[in-house]
């Protein structure tokens, strides 16, 4: 039988899966990553912390979200990163702490990766397959498909702190 602490780190868990889910739909749609989402997910960092059954490396999850917030205003600053993007992945290096956060960064630099690799791969291949129509093709497009438009990096950041979460929650 569960006990009710299992169970409350189960809705945590799935709050936080949620929540990342929830950013990376915003991104793809709209490029934007709401401000609620983030503080939600730094909110549930918290209770799903004191959820855990072992002591909480405080200091290691606060300053690995310290580092990525710096690393990451630098980012923003030479326009490598969005404002949302350095937000969530702070928000992630938080839940990682230092000892998942080699691994966080890591899987979130493949999956962007391969996600660039696919939208450019799809978007040339619309590029193909719609020249004989016109250059009005693109104006019916999403914004998402639209030749040189950005890759919505919250995506590869949401997958890959909802796989490093599982892998350490097990």
């Amino acid at each position: 039988m569960q006990t009710n602490y299992t169970i409350l780190a189960q809705v945590l868990l799935a709050g936080y899966v949620l929540l990342f889910v929830l950013a990376a739909v915003n991104d793809v749609r709209r490029y934007r990553i709401p401000n609620v989402v983030v503080v939600a997910l730094v909110v549930l960092f918290v209770p799903a912390a004191l959820c855990t059954r072992t002591d909480v490396p405080w200091l290691s999850h606060f300053g690995a979200a310290a580092v990525i917030l710096c690393a990451g205003a630098v980012a923003f600053y030479y326009r490598i990163l969005g404002a949302g993007d350095v937000k969530l992945l702070t928000a992630a290096a938080l839940w990682s702490g230092f000892a998942h956060l080699g691994d966080l960064l890591l899987c979130t630099a493949i999956l962007g990766g391969a996600l660039a690799l696919l939208l450019s791969g799809l978007r040339y291949s619309l590029v193909l397959a719609t020249s004989h129509v016109g250059p009005k093709w693109v104006d019916k497009l999403p914004s998402l498909l639209m030749p040189g438009a950005a890759v919505p990096y919250g995506v590869a950041i949401a997958a890959g702190a909802i796989w490093i979460g599982f892998a350490t929650a097990a």
